[in-house]
């Protein structure tokens, strides 16, 4: 399984994007309608004028009543009259998100967080925000508040946070077009920091003046570009929090990134979705929703998540094991010349898997991935030569891959090349050299090489007669 070598079109006038408050990892929340609302009374039917659709864009469902399970993964468009709470729990807390009248929300959970975004209206929470994003044409926001809700409108949006959370210092690089540090000129923050006494809250208003004024906290060229909606740059910000480039590895704000990419159809960002999926990092392990962001990718050509929906085949995790099917997507990768997808190919042919035994196809296909340096390619070329699998047994050009692989740091290498030189197989016998690979081999923790280093160490220094 790879991450990288790992489509909404978010067309409206507002997005914010949100993640609720860090809960225990261990406990993965469950989406549930609390309460539907029609004229702000309760209702019980289903309402159903409320439409759900997928990340794509697709209506999934129309209506919506008190106690529906929610997708993982679902935008609510609530009309004028009614309102939607959603209920979850998490670490044994009861929490509630309310979209009012007229908003357009998206939901999705990781596991650790709830995940809003937000393209119009107002939405409010009982746990705070930890962080909110917010995009538009003329807008461009991104802060570290404890946020308690959000209102968005075609000329403004006014945020509800703890007073304490407030930087005003990061609030006032926020600029627009024209000249100053960051392209523009401050934006103007309306009541910027009101505390309300009695809860500890401030309201934070960001307006948006007839200019179109485009403000930008930005932390890096990146986040700049990715205020612009630059899918490229969300995945790369992603990337830099998965990977911890820079930043504190933080796998919860890598998917928040990696949507973001992904809601505009980046391929390679639905790809990680899946990855994160499949490896339960910032999100609950899910193999079938794995696959499901694999294929989005991979219909889309991209190599990577080609050759991971043939390897869920080939593992069958999360759908039965189907070899042939998993050979139809490594041939796909293969085709794009994926080194991982042509070792699996030739892995198949060699055991048989999906298809009949054949040695000289592994033979051919272990040799393209070779050629890319493939460590495990290269040592697998090895053992057919020194067991004369399609081929004529030669220890020699068995030792010639096997260095190969060892130079590149492959434990079981070192530690046949050491075996290669103890025994004198396609060598002259070389206790010396034995030794050096054993130690190579060992100090990786490789079990057999630390006994062999140990056995070598004993014959060497055994008293003569």
């Amino acid at each position: 399984m790879r991450r990288r070598g790992f489509a909404l079109s978010i067309a409206t006038l507002l997005i914010l994007a949100a993640t609720l408050y860090q809960a225990d990892a261990a406990t993965a929340p469950v989406l549930t309608v609390a309460q539907v609302l029609h004229d702000g009374n309760p209702v019980t039917s289903r309402e159903a004028r409320i439409t759900l659709r997928d990340l794509s864009g697709h209506v999934e469902e129309k209506g919506l009543k008190a106690g529906d399970r929610l997708p993982d993964e679902v935008t609510i468009s609530v009309p004028a009259s009614d309102a939607v709470v959603v209920s979850y729990t998490e670490a044994g807390r009861n929490s509630t998100a309310t979209f009012e009248p007229g908003s357009k929300d998206t939901l999705w959970y990781t596991g650790t967080q709830e995940m809003v975004m937000v393209q119009g209206g107002v939405a409010s929470f009982t746990d705070p925000l930890s962080f909110f994003h917010v995009q538009a044409p003329s807008l461009s926001l991104a802060h570290n508040l404890t946020v308690f809700s959000v209102d968005v409108e075609p000329t403004r949006i006014t945020v509800t946070c703890t007073a304490d959370s407030v930087d005003t210092e990061l609030l006032a690089s926020a600029t627009g077009p024209g000249s100053g540090p960051h392209g523009g000129t401050p934006v103007e923050h309306v009541g910027r920091v009101d505390t309300v006494a009695a809860n500890g809250t401030s309201s934070i208003t960001y307006k948006v003046t007839n200019q179109g004024v485009f403000a930008d906290v930005a932390l890096s060229s990146d986040e700049a570009a990715a205020s612009r909606g630059d899918a490229t740059a969300e995945y790369d910000i992603g990337n830099r929090f998965y990977d911890g480039q820079g930043v504190t590895r933080n796998y919860v704000t890598a998917l928040h990134w990696y949507r973001l990419a992904a809601a505009r159809g980046f391929a390679a960002a639905e790809n990680g979705i899946g990855y994160m999926y499949y490896e339960g990092q910032g999100i609950s392990q899910n193999y079938p929703t794995a696959l499901s962001w694999f294929r989005r990718a991979a219909n889309q050509g991209d190599a990577v998540a080609e050759y991971n929906v043939g390897s869920t085949y080939d593992n069958g995790t999360g759908v039965r094991r189907d070899y042939k099917t998993a050979l139809r997507w490594f041939r796909l990768a293969a085709d794009q010349g994926l080194d991982t997808a042509e070792y699996d190919i030739g892995y198949l042919y060699e055991t048989g898997h999906g298809v009949p035994r054949d040695y000289a196809a592994a033979l051919h296909w272990y040799k393209l991935a070779a050629a890319q340096g493939d460590s495990r390619t290269e040592y697998m070329i090895g053992t057919m030569y020194y067991f004369g699998e399609g081929v004529v047994q030669d220890h020699a050009a068995a030792l010639y891959w096997f260095r190969l692989a060892a130079a590149q740091g492959l434990p079981a290498a070192e530690y046949t090349v050491g075996y290669m030189y103890e025994h004198g197989l396609g060598t002259p016998q070389n206790d010396a050299n034995a030794l050096r690979w054993y130690r190579l081999a060992a100090a990786q923790g490789y079990t057999d090489a630390q006994a062999a280093l140990e056995r070598v160490l004993r014959l060497l220094n055994r008293p003569s007669r």
